[in-house]
């Protein structure tokens, strides 16, 4: 028992063998081979340092509420803002270039809501909530008169807009 407790109190500064140079090594040299090591590293299987969570937290009362994914629709409309993001950071870059906003692309701008709003009427469609139409159609005639209208006045307003744009480059 007195040279276990030697091995465990060894490299601490707690008596006069820390001074031998085997004290030495393990307070920064080479790691303590032998019994030593085995004394002074090991830890119990079930201490907390060894067990780990499988996937983080589990999600409960006590932890807080579940993750919520978005909805295919808010999904969609992040998509058609992120496309509006981007458009605009290359306005603000063509505005600082040039010393002006290039003029004449409102169609541009309006392309990207219009395509949203074709996606729009399709998902909520497909989702069953979508409002119209014959009974016991489910709104079919509606869904594609909406999106592709929809679809077909992005197009347009893109077709009229790339030209004056790319006219003032």
């Amino acid at each position: 028992m007195e040279k276990k407790n030697k091995d465990l109190t060894a490299g601490t500064g707690a008596g006069p063998e820390d001074q031998t140079p085997e004290a030495g090594r393990s307070q920064g040299g080479p790691a303590a081979e032998g019994p030593e090591r085995d004394l002074i590293h090991e830890e119990p299987e079930n201490s907390p340092a060894t067990e780990r969570p499988e996937r983080g937290p589990a999600r409960g009362p006590e932890n807080g509420p579940a993750v919520e994914y978005a909805s295919p629709m808010k999904r969609l409309w992040a998509w058609v803002g992120l496309v509006y993001a981007v458009g605009y950071a290359l306005l603000m870059a063509y505005a600082f270039a040039h010393g002006n906003f290039p003029q004449g692309i409102g169609q541009l701008l309006i392309a990207p809501a219009l395509a949203g709003l074709g996606a729009s009427v399709i998902l909520r469609y497909k989702e069953g909530t979508g409002r119209g139409g014959l009974p016991g159609r489910g709104g079919l005639p509606v869904c594609v008169i909406l999106a592709g209208t929809s679809f077909a006045l992005a197009v347009w307003n893109l077709v009229q807009g790339l030209p004056v744009l790319l006219g003032q480059l």
